[in-house]
């Protein structure tokens, strides 16, 4: 997972928020709807890894263009979406990711057993 590489992720819970507000107050425009906050797949690996009693190592390794050119659609290093103007817009607070991974993790884990 790469330690240099930056992205957001999105909850249901704050995208489905997201889209009766918007559906209610009748909007137009793009909206970003994601996480707060940004985090590394390395980082966000090893807190999950950490959260489910994970013994082995999580591996890391360096995206050494600033482009991710492995995938169709080519992604910068240091992606992810500013939700500043969308939570004020539509006077909601998204979760950060390590909000998401409490809130959803839980679930998976029981659900896996």
């Amino acid at each position: 997972f790469y330690y240099n590489q930056e992205i957001t992720l999105t909850s249901g819970y704050d995208f489905q928020q997201a889209l009766l507000k918007i559906a209610e107050l009748e909007l137009t425009g793009a909206f970003h709807v994601t996480s707060r906050d940004r985090v590394t797949p390395f980082e966000y690996m090893k807190y999950v890894a950490g959260e489910m009693r994970y013994l082995g190592e999580v591996l890391s390794s360096i995206l050494s263009s600033p482009v991710d050119t492995t995938v169709k659609s080519p992604r910068p290093i240091h992606g992810g979406l500013s939700t500043i103007n969308t939570q004020r817009t539509l006077d909601l607070r998204f979760m950060s990711w390590r909000e998401q991974v409490d809130m959803y993790l839980p679930n998976f884990v029981s659900n896996a057993s």
